[in-house]
C-alpha cells in the first residue's frame, strides 16, 4: 500500500508536469506557437515551466514580427507587393465566388524624381511616409493601400464597382493634393491613378494590373493629377 501511494504522489508530482512539458515542447514544434504549460507550481518545477512558457510566448511574438515584416513595406508601414498579389489573388476568389465586383487602383506621384533630386532622398521618404498615412485614413478596414514599389502605390478595393472605385481613387487624389508634405510641411504633391474593376475590365490580376497601368499612364499623358477609370 506504502508503495502505491508513494508511485501515485510521484506520478503527480513529478511525472504529470514533465509529461505536460514534452506534450507543449512538441506542439511547438509541429508550429502550435500558443501552447503552454499552465503548470503553477512554488518548486523547481513550476520554475521550469514558467521559464519555458516564457520562452514559447518571445517565440510566438518573434515568429509573428518575422511574418508581418515579410509583408510589410519597411518604410511606409503599408502592405508590399507579395501581400498585395496574395490578397488580390484571394479577392478574385472570392469574387468569382460570390458575383462580387472588384476595383483595383494604381497610384503614382507626380514628379517625384523632382523631390528627390531637389530636397533630397530625405524629403523623398517623408513624403512616401505622408501619402501612406493618407492612404490609411480614408480607406474602409476591407480595402487594402500597397507600397508596390518606388514611388508607386496600388489599391486593392473588394466589392467595389467601377464608378464606386473612381470616386475613392479620386477621394484619395484630392486628400494627398490637400496634404501638407515633407520635412516642414509646406510641400504639397499629387497624385495620377489608373483604377481598372473586375470583372468588366480583366478576370485575372494580370489583366488587371494591366489596364490599371495603362490608364495610369493616360493619366500621366494627360496633365497627371488625374484619374482615369472605365468610365474616364
Amino acid at each position: 500500500v506504502l508503495a502505491f501511494a508513494l508511485a501515485a504522489v510521484f506520478s503527480s508530482r513529478i511525472t504529470r508536469p514533465l509529461r505536460r512539458l514534452v506534450t507543449v515542447a512538441r506542439d511547438l514544434r509541429e508550429g502550435k506557437l500558443d501552447r503552454r504549460t499552465e503548470l503553477e507550481r512554488a518548486d523547481e518545477l513550476g520554475e521550469l515551466a514558467h521559464a519555458f512558457d516564457e520562452m514559447a510566448a518571445a517565440l510566438e511574438q518573434k515568429v509573428e514580427e518575422t511574418q508581418r515584416l515579410a509583408v510589410t513595406d519597411e518604410l511606409t508601414g503599408l502592405a508590399n507587393r507579395r501581400k498585395f498579389g496574395e490578397g488580390l489573388a484571394r479577392e478574385l476568389e472570392r469574387g468569382r465566388r460570390f458575383g462580387l465586383g472588384l476595383g483595383l487602383g494604381m497610384l503614382d506621384i507626380d514628379h517625384f524624381k523632382r523631390i528627390n533630386d531637389t530636397l533630397g532622398h530625405l524629403a523623398g521618404d517623408q513624403v512616401l511616409v505622408g501619402i501612406a498615412d493618407a492612404l490609411r485614413a480614408s480607406l474602409r478596414n476591407i480595402d487594402l493601400a500597397c507600397r508596390y514599389g518606388g514611388e508607386e502605390f496600388a489599391l486593392l478595393l473588394p466589392a467595389t464597382p467601377g464608378n464606386d472605385a473612381v470616386l475613392v481613387a479620386e477621394r484619395l487624389r484630392a486628400a494627398v493634393a490637400d496634404r501638407p508634405l515633407g520635412p516642414d510641411g509646406d510641400l504639397h504633391v499629387t497624385l495620377s491613378a489608373g483604377v481598372a474593376t473586375y470583372p468588366a475590365d480583366g478576370e485575372t490580376a494580370a489583366e488587371l494590373i494591366r489596364i490599371s497601368d495603362m490608364r495610369l499612364y493616360a493619366a500621366k499623358q494627360g496633365g497627371r493629377n488625374r484619374v482615369m477609370g472605365p468610365v474616364g
